[in-house]
């Protein structure tokens, strides 16, 4: 039996969370044995993908990370490779990336690690992404891109076009559907959001690449011609204050709401009427086919593998 260590920094249920639950729960038992890491911080980000993993049976193990270089952390992560005899170590994001790496350094360990389109909002994430990808993805067997979009990008980057190889996201319904009892409870109680309003959603991380400032702007315009029209923004990240200085600006208070994190989207789903992706940077986004196999119409920007999926107009 092969053993297959995912490592994952989570902030989540986000794109790679979901890629590592789909695989954990469709894996074969009889062949491979499926241990997720989560690398813990002070402000337990991680532990919505933990309880979901455990809900699923997957094993989990958690390491604690404190901010910067945490050498107590790598040995940690090499003491779980030893005792568990993992065979093959999957990181998620350049921070399990690096630790991955150090963690698995002179071990009969073989590594991959799969990009899922990083943002590059900051100067210090650019550094990081920039000595990730020039100096740490030459140790790493394989490299997993999530669309053709960051493949191409990543050959740009001087990667090694030999080690790459792209999986699309695909989508369980069962992890997306899950848990089934109180599926009818509203997520939009409290909200001043009456039965005939149109409801458009953003759904994803609150970073500046998710293009949230253009959205409001293009809504603003809309509702001095639309009156029954609603705004969702749904998803938890560092641009949340810029978001809602700009929602208080364009005076949107009363139109446009933010739900932060939501660990069950079905209910969400079933109310409203279209997802919005704004984005300026993208892989293939899972809200895009969560959105698509419950029928929602997706008013999209022409970035990453979206233009495979969506033809304009149909």
């Amino acid at each position: 039996m092969i053993t297959v260590l995912h490592l994952r920094d989570s902030s989540g249920i986000y794109g790679a969370e979901r890629v590592i639950l789909t695989t954990g729960k469709n894996i074969n038992p009889q062949k491979y044995r499926f241990i997720l890491l989560c690398m813990q911080r002070k402000d337990a980000d991680s532990q919505p993908l933990i309880d979901l993993a455990r809900n699923f049976k997957i094993q989990v193990e958690t390491v604690k990370v404190k901010s910067g270089f945490d050498l107590k952390a790598i040995l940690n992560i090499r003491k779980i490779i030893r005792i568990f005899h993992v065979d093959i170590i999957h990181t998620h994001d350049f921070k399990s990336d690096f630790y991955g790496l150090m963690g698995s350094l002179f071990l009969n360990t073989s590594r991959i690690l799969t990009a899922h389109g990083s943002t590059r909002d900051s100067l210090a994430k650019r550094i990081y992404l920039f000595f990730t990808e020039r100096i740490v993805y030459k140790f790493y067997d394989r490299i997993i891109a999530v669309s053709e979009d960051v493949a191409a990008f990543l050959k740009k980057q001087h990667i090694n076009s030999e080690k790459m190889i792209v999986i699309q996201n695909g989508l369980d319904i069962d992890i997306l559907n899950y848990p089934e009892s109180g599926m009818k409870q509203s997520v939009l109680n409290g909200y001043m959001i009456k039965n005939n309003d149109r409801i458009f959603a953003v759904i994803g991380r609150l970073y500046p690449d998710k293009g949230h400032r253009f959205f409001l702007e293009a809504f603003r315009k809309l509702t001095s011609e639309v009156q029954n029209v609603i705004a969702l923004i749904v998803g938890e990240g560092p641009a949340r204050l810029d978001i809602e200085k700009l929602i208080r600006n364009f005076q949107l208070e009363n139109r446009v709401f933010i739900l932060g994190y939501q660990k069950y989207m079905r209910p969400l789903y079933d109310r409203i009427n279209y997802l919005v992706i704004s984005s300026i940077r993208e892989g293939l986004p899972y809200a895009l086919l969560e959105a698509m196999f419950f029928r929602i119409p997706v008013l999209a920007t022409r970035v990453g593998d979206i233009p495979l999926l969506i033809e304009d107009d149909k």
